[in-house]
């Protein structure tokens, strides 16, 4: 079973290579959802050479 401590360890080992990006709303898409809507902007991670 996968621990909370696990994954703060983990968190802490790729915190060098991992971007974090902005989530975003849409009140618009949120109403004719009918809940909330949320959209991750990987668009404004910026590029990065793969490792």
């Amino acid at each position: 079973m996968i621990r909370v401590q696990d994954v703060y360890h983990v968190r802490g080992q790729i915190s060098d290579i991992v971007h974090v990006t902005p989530v975003l709303t849409s009140g618009q898409l949120s109403k004719h959802c009918g809940n909330q809507f949320f959209l991750k902007s990987e668009h404004l991670q910026g590029e990065r050479p793969i490792r």
